[in-house]
């Protein structure tokens, strides 16, 4: 191989600098070797972005959390809604709570004191709330309500709206959008409770007195009905021509004051009824008197019995009357032994100067108010079964028309109809006066 000039020097200078052959000089140095390979670098954007979805992750699940609750809080919401106030409580329950608690109060009034009106809702108010305690409370007799006349709970203290799916919409967002009340529906199967309508408002009548009285008999004018109500000089009379809404007094004297005062009789008056003391004094009778026929004697009860009121029909007389150990109710059939009847539990919560009792149509009514709320229960046996109560007034649904603290709870029946009514205490002052056309099921304005 041919080296150039220069080159070749240089291979001789090597031989003779390190004494090696020409041979060995001119082989090449080994290769170095490699350098070790540089580790792999993280990017800084992929921790970042790993960091942000960490972040993401634990911001957002508890709000998906919040969501699902949200979902479970307004269907238990709007189930409860329509246990307790029936159809439109979801929607009360979501935009009118005043509106919805009214319905919750009709509904608690309008129930027997033994019933345990919001016992089906007890658990969805616990689903609701959380609470344990709303549970118990909504599962309470009616009687130991404070609306009812009791000295428990009001019911105020039951605790269950929407307002707290307010905060918890807000704790789903972005899961829950458009508001919470679009959520707010019952589920299929939810119970439903029965819808309490209103009670009637009264008409404003006048011309009868406010006062009880031991009789009250009713007899036609022609297309009038009139009025006898007290005994002796109490006694007064009166006449209707407008069914019952207004009266006016006529003399208590001549033959209306013979043929028609101190007495119960029935409406074709052939038998008449008359209380009077025992000859020895030591008890109250009942004279039965029929057109033709000898009169007969019952005894109806003690001399320390205070007679409230009496009621009366072809078949039999209905007395009302108190003592020390409370109220008594005793049926008298005509020409029969008196009787003591079981008094329904709803009149028993009452005072004695807030009960009546009437006979219309064979139908025994009795009336009692209680807090302002009049209850009307009604039989059509003679007094062996009565109707649950019913609503008659409530002085929270109308507080104009029970000033003085006198709702209508005094019964009069004229033919077919039934009054319950407060009197005045004066002739012209007018008083709040329902009417029932059918035997004391329902009441509406007259």
């Amino acid at each position: 191989m041919y080296i150039s000039g220069p080159v070749r020097g240089i291979a001789d200078l090597q031989e003779r600098r390190h004494g090696l052959p020409r041979s060995q000089a001119r082989e090449p140095a080994p290769a170095a070797p490699p350098p070790p390979a540089a580790a792999p670098r993280l990017r800084l954007r992929f921790v970042l972005l790993v960091g942000l979805l960490l972040w993401a992750a634990s911001s957002l699940y508890p709000r998906l959390q919040a969501a699902f609750r949200l979902h479970d809080a307004t269907v238990a919401t709007a189930d409860y809604g329509l246990c307790m106030a029936g159809p439109t409580g979801p929607t009360l329950i979501r935009d009118r709570d005043v509106e919805f608690q009214k319905l919750v109060r009709r509904r608690l009034i309008a129930s027997g004191p033994s019933d345990h009106p919001f016992q089906r809702c007890a658990k969805l108010a616990r689903a609701v709330t959380g609470d344990i305690e709303r549970e118990r409370l909504h599962s309470l007799r009616a009687v130991e309500f404070r609306e009812y006349g009791g000295r428990g709970p009001s019911l105020a203290e039951l605790g269950v709206s929407s307002a707290p799916l307010s905060r918890l919409f807000q704790d789903a967002w972005p899961f829950a959008r458009g508001g919470y009340t679009q959520l707010i529906k019952p589920s299929l199967g939810a119970v439903e409770a029965a819808h309490v309508p209103t009670p009637a408002r009264p008409a404003l009548g006048r011309g009868l007195p406010g006062r009880g009285g031991v009789y009250r008999n009713v007899w036609r004018e022609g297309g009038s009905f009139g009025v006898a109500i007290g005994a002796g000089s109490d006694t007064a009379l009166f006449v209707t021509a407008d069914r019952g809404q207004s009266f006016r007094p006529i003399a208590p004297r001549g033959e209306a004051l013979e043929l028609h005062a101190e007495r119960c009789a029935s409406q074709d008056g052939r038998k008449v009824y008359r209380l009077t003391p025992r000859e020895d004094g030591g008890a109250l009778q009942v004279l039965f008197s029929l057109e033709g026929a000898e009169a007969t004697l019952s005894e109806l009860a003690t001399t320390n019995e205070r007679v409230l009121g009496t009621g009366c029909d072809e078949r039999s007389l209905v007395a009302l009357t108190a003592d020390r150990q409370g109220l008594h109710l005793r049926l008298c059939p005509f020409g029969g032994r008196c009787g003591e009847l079981a008094m329904p539990p709803s009149v028993l919560l009452a005072a004695p100067g807030a009960v009546d009792v009437a006979k219309v149509k064979g139908t025994l009514v009795v009336s009692a108010a209680i807090d302002g709320v009049v209850r009307v229960v009604s039989s059509r046996d003679e007094g062996r079964t009565f109707t649950p109560p019913v609503v008659a007034f409530d002085a929270v649904e109308y507080p104009e028309l029970a000033a003085g603290g006198r709702p209508p709870f005094r019964l009069l029946a004229l033919g077919d109809r039934l009054l319950v009514y407060t009197g005045g205490a004066k002739s012209a002052e007018p008083y709040p006066v329902l009417a029932s056309d059918d035997q004391g099921v329902s009441f509406r304005t007259p």
